[in-house]
């Protein structure tokens, strides 16, 4: 067999850039290296709202044995959460349908699919960011330190040189001594054997404040709107969880839960529950 000649390497070089040129002229023509990359790439594809849009149905994983945030009754389960489930559902425009899970197991039936969302007072947990994804936080259920409402606290730092209390040992009283850590000015008062006395105290005025684990704080202030509530000294926001492909889905939730912030429909079940 004969070598190619320089003439026909040159002619096969020719045809095979040709097309190349062709193409090149057809991204730029649609707007240049940006059309390109846009071109080659998929749209995203989110699997979990393909499925909810579809069957019309959101099903939300849920352990009801932690009341008042859930609870089951027979068939039906009930709580904060299960309320706040139907509420977002609803603003999607679908039925909601529990899968009851075990708390230890939340997440897997995210990953495996078993379930598009899971609202069971959840707080974020660092080592799954990057297996689920997590809303925006929907309600505070951290340790709260309540004051009167005519106190001139408008923060934890205010508290310096007042005094504090806590029942002993409660997880109110660990945040109290948390606090008191980064605030030495702070006059902690751990020598309530309940919340009940810690709460007496403050009511009476022997206490500038106290502090209380969050269920008990929410609870306590719907029952005394004569008392308020100071930032968490540590923070332990809930969230829904997602999978982490929702990239639908996830905003969607995030836009129903703001649009349900800004109606106030958030205070109805913690003044339902929370009593």
């Amino acid at each position: 067999m004969r070598a190619p000649t320089a003439t026909s390497a040159i002619c096969n070089l020719q045809s095979a850039i040709a097309p190349l040129a062709a193409l090149l002229g057809l991204v730029l023509l649609l707007g240049g290296a940006g059309s390109f990359v846009a071109f080659a790439q998929r749209p995203s594809v989110d699997r979990t709202w393909e499925r909810v849009a579809a069957s019309g149905v959101l099903r939300v994983a849920i352990d009801p044995s932690y009341p008042p945030f859930e609870a089951a009754s027979g068939d039906e389960v009930a709580g904060v959460d299960a309320y706040l489930a139907r509420l977002v559902a609803a603003r999607l425009g679908v039925s909601v349908a529990f899968v009851r899970t075990p708390f230890d197991n939340l997440y897997d039936v995210l990953r495996t699919r078993g379930a598009d969302a899971t609202i069971s007072a959840l707080t974020v947990r660092p080592e799954e960011r990057g297996q689920v994804r997590y809303s925006q936080p929907y309600l505070e259920a951290g340790a709260r330190i309540l004051v009167r409402t005519d106190a001139p606290f408008a923060d934890l730092p205010d508290l310096a040189d007042h005094t504090v209390g806590a029942e002993l040992g409660s997880d109110g009283d660990l945040a109290l001594r948390g606090l008191a850590r980064r605030l030495p000015a702070l006059r902690r008062d751990s020598s309530f054997e309940s919340g009940d006395a810690a709460l007496a105290a403050l009511l009476d005025g022997r206490l500038d404040g106290a502090a209380f684990d969050g269920v008990a704080a929410l609870t306590i202030l719907n029952a005394h709107p004569e008392l308020r509530a100071l930032p968490p000294p540590d923070p332990a926001p809930l969230v829904v969880a997602l999978p982490q492909d929702a990239a639908i889905l996830a905003p969607r939730v995030d836009a129903a839960l703001a649009d349900l912030r800004a109606d106030g429909t958030p205070d109805e079940p913690t003044r339902r529950w929370f009593r």
